[in-house]
């Protein structure tokens, strides 16, 4: 495997931080929920959706150093 060029680099590096900040807001979203309205359905789906973009930017940081 061949390394990763600068630019390559810089577009995973954005693309972690995007998934980073949108899994946190969206696990953030779903507590809001939770306390707030009380509706389960919503903060669930929320709570999936969160985790799956913390999984992308772990993917990203992984391509990355791999």
């Amino acid at each position: 495997m061949s390394k990763l060029q600068t630019d390559e680099k810089r577009d995973l590096q954005y693309k972690a931080n995007r998934e980073l900040i949108w899994g946190i807001g969206l696990l953030l979203m779903g507590n809001q929920v939770a306390f707030s309205v009380g509706e389960t359905w919503i903060t669930t789906m929320l709570g999936i959706l969160g985790v799956i973009s913390l999984g992308m930017s772990l993917y990203y940081n992984w391509k990355i150093d791999r």
